[in-house]
């Protein structure tokens, strides 16, 4: 997962934004796990 972030985010030239994109790019997956559950409990408070 990381050298694919490293090379999605080779064109960048500032060093910190890099930084920042592949951070990004890693926690991504993180984030969709925690906001999963939260998804799935909103729509089933608004379905039922």
């Amino acid at each position: 997962m990381g050298s694919a972030a490293l090379a999605i985010t080779a064109g960048i030239e500032n060093r910190w934004l890099r930084g920042l994109a592949v951070l990004a790019l890693m926690a991504s997956p993180v984030i969709m796990l925690l906001g999963f559950p939260l998804m799935v409990a909103a729509i089933w408070v608004l379905v039922r």
